[in-house]
């Protein structure tokens, strides 16, 4: 049976009907083998785009996006013994120091996040158990109301698993580059009429989670696929004021933002802190 794991705020994991016991392993053998597939989803709900097809924000700007591109290091599974620390902790309900828990991670009231794995083995003492790291290394340019995949290279020993219960999977991504044209969407002139041309490139963009609870060993399925889906929040600009910045006109009499090496970094971290906050995994495991 399909299980459905959602990174949110509350984690309903439902019981695994085996399809498979009794499987052989022979020494030196792995306990199991995962096929994965990665795909990245940027589908706004439709009071987030204009007539023109333009990404609504929530400070009034439309932008005009080209493809976003997306680098993809690859995916890591995280595996525990039975009884380990990820076990006990329900991010649903987290213990007294921390709220907020969504995307792999929670807020500490001391203002760090804090990845369910490091809470969790506070609680416990745990060290933690095996991974399994999948390459990428290649990118996805997704565009506004489409699905782009991410190529993963052929797998063999790198998605062989140890025995234990998989109990997290992240994707781990390292640049996001965004450029296109945004506008002033509520008719106050704080942009030019024909718009402003915008280029970022976010490095450092956060991993991004999602709890699972598959088990690895005897009596249960060798070769699993995990078809996995990263959506994209719609309020990647949402903190991102426009109208503050100076605009020039470049040699071409095209309009430009005339940005300060803070208010470029500035804008970076907004984005990157939207993307940490909005963007999603959603994954399906056979």
């Amino acid at each position: 049976m399909n299980r459905l794991l959602r990174s949110s705020a509350k984690f309903v994991i439902p019981l695994v009907v085996l399809r498979c016991v009794g499987c052989a392993f022979s020494p030196g053998e792995p306990w199991g083998h995962v096929d994965a597939t990665l795909d990245i989803q940027f589908l706004p709900p439709s009071d987030r785009i204009d007539e023109s097809g333009a990404l609504k924000t929530s400070l009034g700007y439309h932008v005009q996006l080209e493809p976003i591109s997306l680098s993809v290091d690859g995916i890591l599974l995280t595996f525990s013994g039975e009884g380990s620390a990820t076990d006990v902790f329900d991010p649903a309900n987290p213990p007294e120091g921390y709220n907020l828990c969504h995307n792999g991670h929670c807020h500490a009231e001391t203002g760090e996040l804090v990845s369910y794995e490091e809470i969790a083995q506070t609680l416990t003492g745990s060290d933690g158990g095996d991974s399994v790291f999948i390459p990428a290394d290649s990118s996805a340019q997704v565009a506004v109301n489409k699905t782009a995949g991410v190529a993963l290279p052929h797998c063999g020993s790198p998605c062989d698993t140890p025995r234990g219960k998989m109990t997290k999977i992240t994707v781990n991504t390292s640049v996001l580059a965004l450029s296109g044209r945004v506008f002033d969407g509520t008719g106050q002139s704080r942009l030019p009429h024909d718009g402003v041309a915008i280029s970022v490139n976010i490095g450092l963009v956060p991993a991004v989670s999602t709890l699972a609870g598959v088990w690895f060993g005897k009596g249960h399925p060798v070769d699993r696929t995990a078809k996995i889906t990263m959506n994209l929040g719609a309020g990647l600009f949402d903190s991102v004021d426009w109208g503050r910045f100076s605009i020039l006109t470049d040699e071409n009499q095209n309009s430009v933002f005339s940005l300060s090496e803070i208010e470029i970094e500035q804008i970076r971290t907004n984005i990157r802190e939207k993307f940490a906050e909005q963007t999603n995994l959603v994954a399906t495991i056979d």
